[in-house]
């Protein structure tokens, strides 16, 4: 499964996204990251799952 993970690294302690990214890619998932602001990018990628962390209760 191909993942694009949008994550907000000024919300949280910044951790968050390492974890669900390193949870992804440990479930077989190939992870592409973007940035806060970057969600067009995500959304048009080719990424089959569209998942956010954002540490603020996203």
């Amino acid at each position: 499964m191909k993942a694009a993970l949008i994550v907000n690294a000024g919300s949280g302690t910044g951790l968050d996204a390492d974890v669900v990214e390193r949870e992804l890619r440990g479930a077989g998932a190939e992870v592409t990251s973007f940035e806060l602001g970057d969600e067009r990018a995500a959304a048009t990628s080719a990424a089959e799952r569209l998942v956010v962390a954002g540490g603020d209760g996203t």
